[in-house]
């Protein structure tokens, strides 16, 4: 009873704050220009007609439609920047005091044939942060993880404690034997990206590559020596794309919850700006670290969009 009566005071606050939010942002200019100052930098993941049923349960996609109407509002709130105007990345002027940021996550076939395209036909910019191993071919670890809890599995690939250089390889081993050409599992996981998408995209134009580690891998579950390798490993596969920038988005969005600092190896390692998902606005563009937002699967509203984006700057940090 405590729980359930939590959970709806939680949803009456969010219900009160977003309604009386909203509405003070259409009728007061200085509250919208105080919540949208600094830097806000959007994720999205795949956008697809056709979801997997990865995507599905993991409610990491969007509709070609509702990602028309979500980058319209964004539009129609901030100014969009390009990644390398970002002084970390070289950028030598000014930003505006509303900037934003388009983002994508993971490798999937929809950012790069339905998403990106849609973007240039607006003239807006986008980063895609990248997993090259699943580009290449290999399993999405984020799948894999999410299939085997879905199958009830006993032995669970990627559940075996903090893994180290070593042990990463037998896993990787393991999973590319057991799901490299298994087509239920590739149906479950849906379709990446190829080279060929990733050529296509960096000669069009507008569109800049950083690095999510070669492979998913959940940084609270591999030593140093596995993120090391990973990082370089990446690093190396993109450096063959122009347009590649030397930044990176953490997997899962990892902030750092768990104690393990996710910026000192890419810091370590050359990396000029570190992107993480904990839901914060940035109150400035030029910080090492910076964090994303991302707006609620659908079925949602501008309504909703609103909160997610702003709930942080109008409750505090902790806000769920």
């Amino acid at each position: 009873m405590l729980v359930r009566g939590l959970a709806l005071a939680r949803a009456g606050i969010r219900k009160s704050v977003t309604a009386v939010g909203s509405r003070a942002d259409r009728l007061i200019p200085v509250w919208r220009a105080a919540l949208t100052r600094g830097l806000t930098a959007f994720i999205f993941h795949d956008v697809t007609a056709s979801p997997s049923s990865h995507q599905r349960t993991s409610r990491s996609y969007t509709s070609p439609e509702v990602f028309a109407e979500q980058i319209a509002w964004i539009e129609g709130r901030f100014t969009i920047v390009s990644p390398p105007s970002l002084p970390q990345l070289g950028g030598t002027g000014p930003l505006p005091s509303d900037a934003a940021m388009i983002t994508f996550d993971d490798s999937w076939a929809g950012i790069f044939r339905l998403a990106l395209p849609m973007l240039r036909e607006r003239g807006i910019p986008a980063m895609c942060f990248l997993n090259m191993g699943a580009v290449a071919g290999d399993p999405d670890l984020s799948a894999v993880r999410r299939y085997e809890h879905a199958m009830s599995m006993r032995s669970r690939s990627l559940d075996t404690g903090v893994l180290d250089r070593t042990a990463g390889a037998r896993v990787l081993a393991v999973i590319r034997d057991r799901y490299g050409d298994d087509p239920g599992f590739r149906r479950y996981q849906g379709p990446t990206a190829t080279p060929g998408d990733l050529e296509e995209a960096a000669n069009a134009g507008n569109v800049w590559f950083g690095s999510h580690l070669y492979h998913h891998w959940d940084l609270r579950c591999i030593a140093t020596d596995l993120y090391e390798q990973s990082f370089d490993d990446n690093s190396a596969a993109l450096s063959v794309y122009p347009n590649t920038l030397a930044a990176v988005a953490t997997p899962y969005g990892y902030a750092g919850e768990a104690g393990a600092d996710p910026c000192a190896i890419p810091a370590a390692r050359g990396a000029r700006v570190v992107f993480t998902g904990a839901g914060n606005q940035n109150r400035a563009a030029d910080l090492f670290r910076l964090d994303r937002v991302s707006l609620p699967p659908e079925p949602s509203s501008a309504r909703e969009w609103w909160y997610a984006t702003h709930r942080r700057r109008v409750l505090g940090r902790r806000t769920s």
